[in-house]
């Protein structure tokens, strides 16, 4: 499990009912049941009615990776596209193909099988750049599900306290009932402001972090194995990757050598 989405949910909660009990605030004032049906019934509904099944269904997928760790960094990966780039100017691309049960890089996995089959380069990146993108569009619609969530909550929580408050201006010749309702529109704002901040946006939020780095691993598959399909050096393939990767080597200045060599 991925540690820090772990440590924020804990820490979001504690934070909030913890606070509320050193305050002096009985842990019960604020489990009001009706407050909880008004704000997560009305924000899933509102949700619904904004998201298609497929978006509902990307939520389905994309959520667990949330609290999954992260992939390893990508200077592993170009390494291992780099041993297998030896392998097929050594021994052929169908060599490959006893390796493919060593990765774990389920997109690299795929690549490969497109390379081993014999797709040729520009098509091998035409179905590789559509592949990528949509595993983008998958974590783009579970994160503008969570987004709308998260404008949503905050809203049905005010309209929570309205509702609580009608309650108590019904009430105002019955004193025994006036706490009830007060405490259903205070703890209903409570309840949608904290789902939206604490929940919804820092779940959207991280779905896209997890989007940009897996189409950053992406990106190098797509140019280490189409460089592969060109037949590219595997010297000339490392400079390509380490480029892509922002990670280029500083090469000496011609004076810097001469000193060098002096």
């Amino acid at each position: 499990m991925d540690i820090f989405s772990l440590i924020g949910v804990i820490l979001g909660v504690l934070a909030v009912f913890g606070g509320a009990v050193l305050e002096g605030i009985h842990i019960g004032a604020i489990l009001i049941p009706t407050a909880a049906i008004i704000v997560f019934g009305g924000t899933i509904g509102a949700v619904c009615l904004q998201s298609s099944a497929e978006e509902m269904k990307a939520v389905k997928a994309m959520l667990p990776r949330v609290f999954k760790p992260a992939q390893a960094d990508a200077g592993g990966l170009v390494k291992d596209i780099l041993e297998l780039s030896k392998i097929a100017r050594r021994d052929g691309m169908l060599a490959l193909e006893t390796k493919l049960q060593e990765i774990k890089n389920p997109f690299l996995v795929q690549a490969l099988g497109l390379l081993i089959d014999g797709v040729a380069s520009a098509e091998l990146r035409s179905r590789l750049e559509t592949a990528m993108a949509k595993g983008e569009e998958k974590y783009a619609d579970a994160a503008r599900v969570f987004e709308g969530a998260g404008g949503y909550s905050p809203t049905v929580g005010i309209l929570g306290a309205v509702l609580g408050l009608i309650h108590v201006m019904g009430n105002l010749d019955d004193p025994s009932k006036l706490g009830s309702g007060i405490a259903t529109a205070s703890v209903a704002t409570i309840y949608g402001v904290g789902l939206a901040n604490l929940v919804c946006l820092p779940l959207a939020g991280k779905l896209k972090s997890r989007a940009r780095a897996e189409t950053a691993r992406a990106e190098v598959v797509v140019e280490g194995v189409v460089g592969m399909a060109d037949g590219q050096p595997t010297s000339a393939l490392e400079q390509t990757l380490k480029i892509l990767l922002g990670r280029e080597e500083k090469q000496p200045a011609q004076g810097e050598e001469a000193a060098k060599a002096a």
